[in-house]
């Protein structure tokens, strides 16, 4: 195998590990809500939609501002993904598409929610680092969950002392600020 070869490969398995690691700040950044980390994942040109077309923005300022609207009326959420089919562009090494598969639990003022997604991802490499060109969710479902102890913060019930506070998000500095704590 040629050095060219080699360090094409090599650069391959590094943007796949980027891109992977992006998915998961996404889900961190979502979960702790952390708007400016969020919208630093995105492209400044970027697009964030879902596909039965609830909602559609343009722009990592206009990302950031429906991330603030649909996060704010919500409690602690938790995003976990599953498998990324990914396709990196052969004719140009700062593009790739994918699709990533998680599910979220989310607490919402009604209740409890559990939900099935599917993000198709064009991804776009600026500046030596991988962000979301676009990024459209779809969903199989999102239904409310049996049981609803999310609502109380003190939801950790697995010792001897009856149910304790959760360990996190409430007592993140990011979740504080967001929720206009100290």
């Amino acid at each position: 195998m040629s050095e060219s070869a080699r360090d094409q490969r090599l650069e391959a398995v590094e943007s796949r590990l980027a891109l992977r690691e992006l998915l998961s700040r996404y889900a961190y950044a979502v979960d702790n809500r952390d708007i400016d980390a969020l919208a630093e994942l995105f492209a400044e040109d970027a697009s964030f939609g879902t596909r039965n077309g609830s909602f559609a923005v343009h722009g990592r300022a206009a990302i950031a501002a429906e991330f603030r609207a649909q996060l704010g009326n919500m409690g602690p959420s938790f995003h976990y993904i599953h498998d990324h089919i990914l396709d990196l562009d052969p004719s140009d090494p700062d593009r790739a598409k994918g699709v990533a598969t998680a599910h979220a639990e989310v607490r919402r003022q009604d209740g409890l929610w559990q939900t099935a997604i599917r993000y198709h991802d064009n991804y776009v490499r600026q500046h030596g680092r991988w962000r979301f060109q676009a990024r459209e969710l779809a969903f199989l479902y999102y239904v409310r969950a049996p049981g609803d102890s999310w609502g109380d913060p003190d939801r950790r019930v697995i010792d001897r002392r009856g149910a304790v506070p959760a360990d996190w998000p409430e007592q993140l500095p990011s979740w504080k600020a967001f929720h206009g704590g100290a």
